[in-house]
C-alpha cells in the first residue's frame, strides 16, 4: 500500500469531496467521458479557490491544536502513518 503515499492518490484525496460532488452534476448534462474530465478540472479549481483558503483560515483560528502540516508549496499534507 506504499503506492497511497505518492503524490496522484494523495491529490485525488485532496479533490475527492470536489469530484463527489461535481460529477453527478456533470454526468447528467454530457457524455461520460467529457464529464469525468470536467469534473476532474472542477473539483481541482473549487479545491484550489473556495476550498482551500477555508481550509487554512479554519486551522489558523482553531484554539489549541497545533496548524496542519503543510509541503514547500504551503499544501496541506497528511501525518506520515
Amino acid at each position: 500500500m506504499r503506492w497511497l503515499a505518492d503524490r496522484p492518490p494523495q491529490y485525488l484525496g485532496r479533490i475527492s469531496y470536489g469530484l463527489d460532488l461535481w460529477h453527478v452534476l456533470l454526468a447528467v448534462r454530457r457524455s461520460r467521458h467529457p464529464a469525468i474530465a470536467l469534473a476532474a478540472l472542477t473539483a481541482n479549481l473549487s479545491y484550489r479557490y473556495p476550498e482551500r483558503p477555508v481550509l487554512k483560515t479554519k486551522s489558523a483560528h482553531s484554539a489549541g491544536s497545533n496548524p496542519p502540516p503543510r509541503d514547500r508549496a504551503g499544501e496541506i499534507v497528511d501525518p506520515p502513518p
